[in-house]
Formats: C-alpha cells, structure tokens, sequence
C-alpha cells in the first residue's frame, strides 16, 4: 500500500496536525496557573517547575500534577473558554487522585494499574518519591511507567507506592498489561494480517498509544506487522510495504495528532519490536 493511500485514509479520519512549539506550551503552562489562582483561591500552588505544579488544598493534601496531559489535551482546543474547561476537568481529577497520605492498595487500585509510555525525561519528576517503577521500550528512548486511572486523571506509581502495593516490578508490568488487553480486541491484528489493510485505533482513553504493547503476543511465530505511534492517543497498525518503500510510513510516523511521541514505524514480531529508521 502506497504512502498516499494512507495518508488519505488517516486524513479520512479527521486528524488535525497540529505542532506543538515551546512558546505555545509556554503559554498553556501559564493560562492554566492564572486559571487556579483566579477561580480556586482555595488552592495554593506551593511547587512549580518546567513539567510538573504542586498544589495544596484546603483539606492540607499536597498533590502533584504533570503539565504533558495538559499540553495534549490542550492540543486541538482553539478558544480560552474551552482550555478552561479542560483546566477544571484536571483540577477536579487532581482531588479525586490519590494523596499525599493516603495508602494504596491491591485490593483497592489494582484493577485501575494501568502501563503508559512516556519520555524518559519525566523520570526526573516521577523520581522525587523515590525511584519510580519503569522500564525501557525496545531501544525507542521511551519509557514504560505505571498510573492509577481515574475518571479525570491518571496518577504515576511512584517508588513509595510500589512498596506500599508489595510486589515486583515485574508483577507490577504484568498486573498493568492484563488491564489493558481488556480495552483492545486482538481481532484488529487478525484483521490486519488476513486483509492486509491498515487498523488505526484511537479510543481517546489516552492508552492507545501504549497498547502497542500487547501485539506481539496476537501475532503467530512467524508474521510480522507494523505499528505506528505518533502520537499518545494513536496507534495505526498495517502489513509491511510489499514493494519494500518504507518512506510512507516512516512519513506517517512523523505526523503526529498532539504532541509527538514516537517518529518512527516499529516492525512488531512475537519475539519483539525493532525501529525502522
């Protein structure tokens, strides 16, 4: 299948491309500051840094929250009445998140442990409480980190908390992955492979991106399949070129729906991933 033709099925599907630039996240950071501090005074923004804001409410709870689910929420929304919106909606998620001193559980978050790919770099912010449970992602410079879901919001796992849930990392990962095949149908792989089509998979429950990580164990020994993700809330998943031309997909790639997340096609086998640069 030519490049051509999958840009006009992606483009079927509504996408807008949209680049997101330093100045603008700059702006986003500070609209959305001037939002707490002009329609939650009961809010004291007590840390601030360039990827994360820590905030202290009334009840003396201090809470942590990640400016990137801001940016990418913010990504497609073109009036400041609609980002307020989305500014209250995370404000809401931050107080139904977990607190600084509440415990987690198995039996109370477990169900809702969920994988997310992320840069490396939030590492630097997910680490302040200890090391945080991660792992790296087939060489991509991405990182597998762990959340709790909630309804508004999600929540890193941090080291702290990985010892108050009393496992492993790896136990962690496999608790997390079998959460997350039960919001993707391995019959969008079977698909793929029979009718040698294209599968774009965008949900928009911010995991779509990661689901990734389930494909090799759908895929029998022997096939391969390519995966896309652009962005966080996209995965495309299509046959390898059969004329061997990789410079369509190595171009879809590149065109991310949000902020980028991963700019090249990934060859998915059952023993693995590898990039195609």
């Amino acid at each position: 299948m030519s490049w051509w033709l999958l840009l006009v099925i992606f483009l079927s599907l509504g996408w807008t491309f949209f680049s997101i630039t330093k100045s603008w996240r700059i702006k986003i950071a500070k609209e959305y500051i001037a939002y707490i501090r002009n329609k939650h005074p009961e809010i004291t923004i007590i840390r601030l840094n360039k990827n994360s804001l820590t905030l202290k409410f009334e009840s003396g709870d201090e809470v942590e929250g990640f400016f990137e689910n801001i940016y990418h929420s913010c990504a497609n929304v073109n009036t400041t009445e609609a980002r307020q919106t989305v500014y209250e909606k995370f404000i809401t998620g931050l107080l139904e998140g977990p607190k600084n001193n509440e415990f987690i559980s198995l039996a109370t978050h477990g169900s809702k442990i969920m994988p997310r790919l992320a840069p490396r770099a939030i590492l630097a912010d997910l680490n302040k409480s200890g090391e945080a449970p991660c792992r790296s992602f087939a060489g991509t410079g991405l990182i597998i980190t762990y959340v709790i879901d909630y309804p508004n919001s999600v929540a890193y796992i941090s080291g702290k908390q990985l010892e108050e849930l009393d496992i492993t990392e790896d136990s962690l990962y496999q608790l997390a992955m079998t959460n997350l095949a039960q919001r993707f149908s391995e019959q969008v792989v079977f698909d793929v492979l029979e009718k040698k089509t294209i599968s774009v998979i965008k949900t928009m429950d911010s995991y779509d991106a990661t689901k990734i990580l389930l494909l090799p164990q759908y895929l029998p020994e022997d096939a391969e399949i390519v995966a896309l993700i652009p962005d966080r809330d996209t995965l495309a998943i299509t046959t390898i070129p059969a004329d061997g031309d990789w410079s369509g997909l190595k171009k879809l790639a590149g065109t991310a729906a949000g902020r980028p997340l991963f700019k090249f096609p990934l060859l998915v086998r059952r023993t693995g991933f590898t990039v195609i640069q």
